[in-house]
């Protein structure tokens, strides 16, 4: 685990890293280098946020073919797709509660998937192939632009 949060859990994460040494770690701190690492050697990339702004950690994620399990919110609802909604095109596992419970049935979905190496490939390959870079962003918005434009009756300039 690598970041900062609430005490409480951040004890509870030094309990589990006494706990289980070959298998927890914590880092509670802002590392852009151990975090590159973490993503290029993750298969599962956890962010169940209270609150999320943008889904960077989620796109970083997809980019290297990690799997993001996240709570709906912010803009990671349209940054990452649920697999059981979107069974082709689907590139995570996401749950809207925050509670240990949703987490818990997300990531077992997750676990489920990653037996099955069809459909873990899959999710891997269409969070890689997905397209958030600057020039698709400003696509976008020209284009909902454009519509918002004719659909007040003006004509825009092509």
């Amino acid at each position: 685990m690598l970041g900062d949060g609430d005490q409480w859990l951040k004890d509870e994460l030094k309990r589990l890293e006494r706990e289980y040494p070959d298998h927890v770690r914590l880092a509670p701190r802002y590392d852009p280098g151990l975090a590159q690492r973490i993503y290029a050697g993750c298969d599962l990339f956890l962010m169940p946020s209270r609150y999320e702004p943008c889904g960077l950690g989620q796109l970083i994620a997809m980019r290297y073919g990690a799997v993001p399990i996240g709570r709906r919110t912010g803009d990671s609802r349209t940054r990452s797709s649920d697999l059981d909604e979107h069974p082709e095109t689907g590139t995570g596992f996401l749950f809207d509660e925050f509670s240990q419970f949703s987490l818990a049935s997300a990531y077992e979905r997750a676990v489920r998937a990653f037996r099955e190496p069809e459909t873990w490939l899959r999710l891997q390959r269409n969070g890689m192939s997905r397209d958030y870079s600057w020039r698709a962003s400003a696509t976008y918005y020209v284009e909902a632009y454009t519509n918002a434009l004719r659909a007040r009756g003006i004509v825009p300039l092509e």
